[in-house]
């Protein structure tokens, strides 16, 4: 398989085509101090894919090798097939010696875990907002009836957001408590 390994990015002069002037761009070197502009064109499969050279965490794949601009530390080579599911979302891996695309599931876990703690964390601060706002009117004599229920019921939830465990937020989808009903 034909890779290119990109190691640094410099402005080069490239021709875009015959007779044309050359342009000078930014572009994308190997070890050799070869261009990917050239490279691209000795591509023969239908897709072209680009992968974290260390990692092996698939970056992007597409039909136009002229669309990838690497980056340094990424290695781009033909496929000829767009591998099922894979997406750009860093799950997914390319294994140079097997030729396969895998999900990881590390990746996969930390991603939830990750993206949950985040959800989590808004939901806080929504808690935390209601929370002071009915603190607010209570503290200055105008609270509504029901509002110290209320913030009961806002300081349970968010002590439920609290003692969630990372085991609680790596699944998919993760059980939040259910949110009281707003202050407004």
């Amino acid at each position: 398989m034909n890779h290119f390994n990109c190691t640094k990015r410099e402005n080069i002069y490239v021709q875009p085509i015959e007779n044309a002037p050359p342009l000078l761009v930014s572009g994308s070197l190997n070890a050799d101090g070869e261009n990917y502009y050239d490279f691209q064109k000795t591509i023969t499969q239908p897709y072209t894919c680009v992968v974290s050279t260390s990692t092996g965490i698939v970056r992007y794949i597409d039909a136009d090798p002229s669309t990838i601009a690497p980056h340094v530390g990424e290695s781009v080579f033909g496929i000829d097939e767009y591998p099922e599911g894979v997406t750009f979302d860093g799950v997914w891996r390319y294994d140079e010696g097997t030729g396969e695309f895998y999900q990881d599931g590390e990746l996969v876990t930390a991603k939830v875990l990750a993206e949950n703690a985040g959800l989590r964390a808004k939901c806080a601060v929504i808690a935390t907002s209601a929370i002071a706002t009915l603190q607010a009117g209570i503290d200055g004599g105008r609270s509504l009836d029901g509002d110290t229920d209320l913030m009961a019921l806002w300081q349970d939830y968010l002590c439920d957001l609290r003692t969630m465990t990372p085991e609680d937020l790596q699944q998919l989808p993760a059980a939040f408590p259910a949110q009281p009903n707003s202050v407004i």
